[in-house]
């Protein structure tokens, strides 16, 4: 058994919507699919030209045309970025009598941009990672000419975050005197975009679940046949019956209460004398009179 086409509402009959994805996730455009695969190895400069960021920062409130204008300002081209370039390889060679000592002559490394790297003939295996002697000195990953396309590299304390590396930004600077590079605000809020969309498009895919797509099935819920048929949800509901009730009440007759209290001096002593009424005025009482002539009478 399917979804039911039709169901009844206080409205009538009405057409049933059935449960499952939309073709488009709420907030992304109608193209989303051609850009689906590209929101994890995208660079900044990817990043603006991007609708799915673009639908993620409204997403969050960021006006999208001013953020760009200020995060360029801030990060600038991609052949601005600094990368720490290793301008010598580290070399080694046997001396001595029969070769039984090593000369070491370490690595040599500098820090320029993107472009002067270029110039002097440098490539992404001079500034990648693999060029790197401890961690925390990363370059900007795989770059390939002034085009980058930057490899996955994700902060140890924080497996979800991910670092200026991986939007193509150089190193950000230490924090000085409590002023953090202005940079990294750009980086958090395309981590936060990258976040939103992960988890849009994963919810998307969750709905389109096989057993969603199908609808119930009596079998799931131990029932025979079918399970509209069953609850009789197939039909026009009929109108409400007025309840046979019948209640007996079993509460116990208010009573005038004799209790006494001090009252302070220089206060006034209330008067208690018209606070209760007699038990035949209330209205229990008079209830119970009625019910039991309605029983004489029906014998």
């Amino acid at each position: 058994m399917s979804w039911p086409t039709r169901t009844w509402t206080v409205d009538g009959w009405q057409d049933f919507k059935t449960p499952g994805p939309s073709g488009t996730p709420k907030g992304m455009p109608d193209d989303w699919k051609d850009h689906k695969n590209t929101i994890d190895n995208s660079t900044y400069w990817d990043v603006i030209e991007n609708p799915l960021y673009e639908a993620a920062a409204n997403a969050m409130d960021i006006d999208w045309e001013q953020w760009k204008a200020d995060s360029y300002a801030e990060i600038g081209d991609p052949e601005d970025q600094e990368v720490r370039v290793r301008t010598r390889k580290a070399t080694s060679r046997r001396t001595g009598s029969g070769g039984n000592y090593t000369s070491t002559t370490p690595a040599q490394y500098e820090t320029m941009t993107v472009g002067e790297a270029v110039e002097q003939g440098f490539g992404p295996d001079d500034w990648g990672p693999d060029a790197q002697t401890s961690p925390g000195n990363s370059g900007l990953g795989n770059i390939g000419g002034l085009g980058l396309v930057t490899s996955m590299l994700r902060d140890k304390d924080d497996e979800d975050a991910l670092t200026s590396e991986h939007w193509g930004i150089g190193n950000l600077q230490e924090a000085v005197w409590g002023a953090a590079d202005p940079r990294s605000k750009y980086v958090e809020d395309m981590n936060s975009m990258h976040e939103w969309l992960t988890k849009t498009i994963k919810t998307h895919a969750l709905q389109d679940a096989p057993i969603i797509r199908r609808g119930p099935e009596g079998s799931d819920y131990g029932i025979d046949g079918d399970i509209w048929e069953h609850y009789g949800l197939g039909q026009k509901p009929e109108p409400p019956k007025e309840m046979d009730v019948n209640y007996e009440f079993n509460l116990i007759a208010a009573k005038p209460s004799h209790s006494k209290y001090a009252t302070p001096k220089g206060y006034p002593t209330l008067d208690t004398s018209t606070e209760s009424i007699p038990y035949e005025d209330t209205h229990y009482a008079k209830y119970a009179k009625q019910y039991k002539q309605k029983e004489k009478l029906n014998g």
